[in-house]
This record gives C-alpha cells, sequence and structure tokens, in this order.
C-alpha cells in the first residue's frame, strides 16, 4: 500500500469499515520496508525520516479511531441523559 492509493480511496470513499482503512496506513511501513531496507536506514537519514513518519502515520489513525470512538459514546450518552433520539448509521457513507 502507497500513501498515494490511500488517499485516493479516501477521496472517493472507497472504505466502507474504518477496520479497512485502518487495515491500509498499517500496510504502508510494511511496503516501505520492502523497499527500503535496514542498510538503507542505518546510512541514509532522510530513509529513516521515512518510515518513521509511516509509522507515525499508523499511530495517528489508530488514535484518531480512539478519539472518533470516545466522541460518539459521549454525545450517544449526552443524548440518551437528555432524551434526544439517535440516529445512528454505522459505516463512512
Amino acid at each position: 500500500m502507497d500513501l498515494a492509493t490511500l488517499l485516493v480511496r479516501v477521496d472517493t470513499r472507497t472504505y466502507t469499515t474504518v477496520e479497512d482503512y485502518v487495515g491500509d496506513v498499517a500496510r504502508i511501513p510494511a511496503a516501505m520496508q520492502k523497499y527500503i531496507t535496514p542498510a538503507m536506514q542505518r546510512e541514509d537519514v532522510e530513509a529513516l525520516r521515512v518510515v518513521s513518519a509511516a509509522s507515525a502515520l499508523v499511530d495517528m489513525a489508530q488514535a484518531l479511531v480512539c478519539v472518533c470512538w470516545c466522541l460518539f459514546v459521549c454525545v450517544f450518552v449526552l443524548c440518551y441523559v437528555h432524551g434526544f433520539a439517535l440516529d445512528v448509521h454505522v459505516g463512512c457513507t
């Protein structure tokens, strides 16, 4: 998986589940490892930065999912406490 493909899939709303999106994000560092060897990482500072940035992207995607779920739960609880109906649709449509 590469970043350009991921962005096209986001822009075209290809992802139907959060798991699909996070799974593709997690594949980016693995794909980079095919092209950037450990020897390159030791010798080339820029290669090391690219691998580090890819790993940080995975961490950010997972954190974003956690934050979204926390916000969803908070809104759901507040609506429930105040008696509002909450129409819930699961998915990224």
